[in-house]
């Protein structure tokens, strides 16, 4: 660039004195980046999430970038050097962050250009990866025996076992064909809530009213499905068994009884009538073949009368007892009546 500097004054013979200038200008890159700082809060383990940054050449001359360096694995810039800058443009780099552990990750990602005044620009990144949400529920099913038209309740106990908050819904209606295995609770079942946000560490219970109402004497079947945000289990389903038992033809036994178990041989469950002609106390207990104990019913005072109860086919400690023959004894001052079981796989 080339110009006239003027300098007037009252000298009678140079009265206005032009000196040339000279300006030569040398092109060169401005590095301008919009943050300094990244901050992915908090990700899950194995997840990801991704901000960016724009870079942008502010200078006359192409801003040329070398180098792309972050100093932790975690975190990852989809910018691959060399590429350039041109004046007056802007290049977005995003940035990724994936935990693979729990716990806090940080870093610096460095951009090495030749702008001759800031050849390295620095961007830190920082981020936390915690424990995706873990879904864990109790009972794995549930069995009731009610009379006609009566209710009972049972709660189902959910805990978070991750780091971030469990969504859940049960679902109230059936969602169609597209998913043929998930149906709604049966009309007989209730629960509430049907949906909530468990933070993570927490836990809820879920209340599951019966209702017998309506229905015929004999064993009803369902399924309560909890879908969640866990994505190793998204949908945890509780089988549900209401065994409605028929109207009572004689509510005052005449003799010590024990009925055979129906269904026998039986896969889920059974139906188990005691019959009490007066009170007494009363032992109602499983053994199996080798006379062990597996699972007591029943234990202490009773009114006389009839009594339904339902075994599960599980022990007393939760687990599933396996395929086999068992025994099923009631004893009481009364008397003592043992009958033979089979439960099938």
């Amino acid at each position: 660039f080339r110009a006239n500097l003027h300098l007037l004054s009252n000298d009678p013979e140079s009265p206005d004195l032009a000196v040339p200038v000279t300006l030569q200008v040398t092109p060169a890159a401005a590095a301008r980046i919009s943050a300094t700082n990244l901050a992915f809060g908090n990700v899950e383990v194995s997840g990801r999430s991704t901000l960016s940054v724009d870079l942008a050449d502010s200078g006359c001359g192409a801003l040329q970038v070398t180098g792309v360096v972050i100093d932790n694995p975690a975190f990852r810039a989809d910018a691959v050097a060399p590429f350039e800058v041109e004046p007056g443009a802007v290049r977005t780099i995003s940035v990724s962050f994936t935990p693979s552990v729990a716990g806090p990750a940080s870093g610096t990602m460095v951009l090495a250009t030749n702008d001759p005044n800031q050849p390295d620009l620095t961007v830190g990144v920082a981020g936390m990866g915690v424990n995706p949400a873990r879904i864990m529920v109790t009972p794995a099913e549930i069995s009731a025996a009610l009379g006609a038209d009566e209710t009972g309740s049972a709660v189902i106990h959910i805990e978070n076992n991750g780091g971030v908050a469990l969504e859940f819904s049960v679902p109230a209606l059936d969602l169609g064909a597209g998913t043929p295995g998930l149906r709604a609770i049966p009309g007989w079942a209730l629960v509430a809530p049907t949906s909530g946000t468990i933070p993570g560490g927490g836990s809820l219970d879920l209340t599951v009213t019966l209702n017998s109402t309506g229905l015929s004497a004999g064993t009803h079947r369902g399924v309560v499905h909890l879908l969640s945000n866990d994505l190793l289990h998204p949908d945890v389903q509780i089988p549900l068994t209401l065994v409605v038992q028929a109207a009572e033809p004689d509510p005052t036994p005449t003799v010590f009884s024990l009925a055979q178990n129906v269904p026998n041989p039986f896969h889920a469950d059974t139906l188990i009538r005691v019959g009490i002609p007066g009170p007494g106390t009363v032992e109602l207990r499983i053994f199996d073949i080798r006379g062990a104990l597996v699972r007591t019913l029943a234990t202490g005072p009773l009114d006389a009368g009839f009594r339904d109860y339902v075994w599960d086919g599980r022990e007393d400690d939760g687990g599933q007892a396996p395929a086999g023959v068992y025994f099923c004894r009631l004893k009481s001052g009364q008397g003592e009546v043992t009958r033979r079981m089979m439960l099938m796989k």
